[in-house]
């Protein structure tokens, strides 16, 4: 139960911070990024939360790994925190992990597949969820 209420609390406290990311974008682009209306140009917060998390879990899975942070402070940081704010930190530390292994063709695959199938998947729950034009 301790273990779940570490990642618990770090993915709120990461699932704030996303939070803030995006309300803190909004505020600066103001007509430039973000069109009026709130209509997106482009996605510059998910951008900032992608390349942070994936920095910070590449900072953090080494300090677990030889014992630099305790157990607990990785599942806290990495699972709940980061996971809370990015899981796209998983996905690059994940495809990390398959290059130093010099297994380049899985790489391709991953990394292939997670964003063919991820946008697919998008697009067929908005095709599925969208209303039909009745006219």
């Amino acid at each position: 139960m301790e273990r779940l209420l570490l990642v618990a609390l770090g993915g709120a406290v990461g699932a704030g911070m996303r939070f803030g990311v995006s309300e803190g974008v909004l505020r600066l682009a103001a007509g430039g990024e973000i069109g009026a209306g709130g209509g997106l140009r482009w996605p510059l917060a998910t951008l900032i939360v992608n390349v942070l998390g994936c920095f910070f879990i590449g900072m953090l899975a080494p300090m677990a790994g030889d014992g630099r942070i305790s157990a607990e402070a990785r599942l806290m940081l990495v699972v709940g925190l980061l996971g809370g704010f990015t899981t796209f930190s998983a996905f690059g530390w994940e495809v990390l992990e398959l290059m130093r292994e010099g297994r380049f063709g899985a790489v391709l695959g991953v990394v292939a597949l997670n964003n063919l199938l991820g946008i697919g998947a998008v697009w067929g729950g908005w095709l599925i969820a969208s209303p039909t034009d009745a006219g």
